[in-house]
């Protein structure tokens, strides 16, 4: 297990900043983009439908599998959670994905349903459907710094993605959030 993913940050409890969600009056610009983040003969993992916002981007990350398997990361807020049960380390079911701005800011996908970080960034899974084989996830990447690198990053031991990173096309991120319209 990597040190980006643990140990999971402690959760805050404040009012809900402004960059926690897409803005309610405002549409996001797409972006041209989408980038497969593994590939093996058993899943494909890949981003998809990238929008930009005055202060975040949202995107899909889409899921597909030969093999149904259980994920801790989609099933995670029940009584069989891995939070649930007071682990005291992540399970290898569990997928996790996060952000890094250049500027050294993290977000994960295990930071706590309403909870973020006081100076940002959000990273959170806002919407998602699937089955059994496939799952796609619209996720929030809020508080974007303006300069610098946009890297995904990665994880799901049990179907051995070993810790991966991607950089986000930055530049057409920022300059498509100053094109976003509001109401």
């Amino acid at each position: 297990m990597s040190d980006f993913f643990w140990p999971p940050p402690a959760p805050h409890h404040d009012a809900f900043p402004e960059w926690y969600e897409p803005p309610e009056r405002e549409i996001g610009v797409p972006v041209g983009y989408q980038a497969t983040l593994a590939r093996t003969d058993e899943l494909a993992l890949v981003v998809r439908r990238v929008i930009a916002y005055s202060d975040g981007f949202e995107f899909i990350l889409a899921y597909r599998t030969r093999t149904a398997r259980y994920n801790y990361h989609w099933g995670r807020f029940g009584p069989d959670s891995w939070e649930s049960a007071g682990a005291d380390h992540l399970p290898d079911e569990l997928f996790r994905i996060g952000v890094q701005f250049d500027d050294g800011r993290t977000a994960t996908s295990l930071e706590h349903l309403g909870s973020f970080r006081p100076v940002g960034p959000a990273f959170r899974m806002r919407h998602g459907h699937g089955g059994r084989l496939w799952w796609d996830g619209c996720y929030w990447v809020g508080s974007m710094s303006p300069a610098g690198s946009i890297t995904l990053v990665w994880e799901w031991p049990v179907a051995g993605l070993q810790i991966g990173r991607l950089e986000l096309p930055a530049r057409e991120l920022r300059e498509a959030s100053l094109r976003s319209e509001t109401g």
